[in-house]
């Protein structure tokens, strides 16, 4: 649906993952990557709004999300979320409408109040 739309390739930068991949990779323990059910990609000559806009229109899509410093989009097909990575202190930002996490300002936020026991 991408390079149909775009008339472009699609680069992808990560798809499935081992855990020890994941971790090297500085990815969520419980990563969609590590269960063959998320991707990162980027397409050369667009920009990532352009495409993350895009993305977030595709039918069945779950999280959608940025990183820092790139033009790399992460989409997998989980619960319907939107999330940027910031620079520097690596904060998340988590948007309210499809989020359980939305009522925190930071992933650090959510992690707290949730630790597993």
């Amino acid at each position: 649906m991408v390079e149909g739309h775009f008339n472009r390739p699609v680069i992808i930068s990560s798809g499935c993952r081992s855990a020890k991949t994941n971790r090297r990779a500085g990815g969520a323990r419980s990563s969609y990557h590590m269960r063959c059910m998320a991707a990162d990609i980027k397409l050369a000559g667009i920009a990532e709004g352009t495409l993350l806009r895009y993305v977030s229109t595709l039918p069945g899509r779950g999280g959608i999300g940025t990183y820092c410093r790139n033009s790399i989009v992460h989409i997998d097909v989980g619960p319907r979320r939107v999330w940027s990575q910031r620079c520097g202190k690596y904060k998340y930002r988590y948007k309210a409408k499809y989020s359980h996490r939305a009522k925190y300002k930071s992933r650090s936020m959510f992690k707290r109040k949730h630790k597993r026991r």
